[in-house]
């Protein structure tokens, strides 16, 4: 027997599309298929599978939050994260979320071989899914400071908080804004919005 594979999507035909392409690849099974996060983590306990298809959003608990929970419960466990579009916040998702990266829905099969056959082999994508400079890239630092923004905490709220001075926040600020071209804390707070960061904070 091939690679075991759960697949988890909330939308049927994303589930039928990609366990029917699945098929035509050599060494590779859909063991189970789950359309909730509850199902999910159900059904990886029960079938332990060798890789899991996990969407980004789920209609009860979010695909982030339902990757966390496999990966504490078995840190050895590869997960893509499946989404529709290439965004940047994906990035930092997959990354903090212990997933080996993400691939969107639409996917080809050659891809589809490749990237199966890279994450059976213990690598991640998430150096190839990487679309941005490294240097634009926040930390988890910076990156809750930058969702701190956006809830609108003043520097003094935020140092409060994290247990910096004010002047260390003061810099962490200017940093995120030089790493991501931004002018202001009103266009970082936007950036946040527009990427939803806010649905990183747990």
């Amino acid at each position: 027997m091939g690679e075991k594979i759960l697949l988890v999507d909330d939308h049927n035909i994303v589930l039928d599309g990609l366990k029917l392409l699945i098929q035509t690849i050599p060494d590779y099974e859909v063991v189970e298929t789950a359309t909730s996060g509850e199902e999910a983590l159900k059904k990886y306990k029960q079938y332990l599978p060798d890789i899991v298809l996990l969407d980004l959003q789920l209609p009860d608990i979010s695909g982030i939050n339902v990757c966390k929970s496999i990966i504490a419960y078995n840190e050895r466990a590869k997960i893509l994260m499946l989404t529709s579009f290439k965004e940047e916040r994906i990035i930092y998702e997959t990354a903090r979320a212990g997933a080996k990266g993400f691939i969107t829905k639409d996917i080809s099969r050659e891809k589809l071989i490749e990237v199966l056959e890279k994450i059976a082999s213990g690598k991640s994508l998430l150096k190839e899914n990487q679309k941005i400079k490294e240097n634009e890239v926040l930390d988890e630092i910076e990156t809750k400071i930058l969702i701190m923004i956006a809830e609108g905490k003043t520097n003094r709220e935020i140092a409060g908080e994290l247990w910096f001075s004010d002047q260390t926040i003061k810099n962490y600020v200017s940093g995120i804004l030089h790493k991501l071209g931004l002018k202001n804390r009103a266009e970082a707070a936007a950036y946040a919005v527009k990427h939803n960061l806010l649905l990183l904070k747990s």
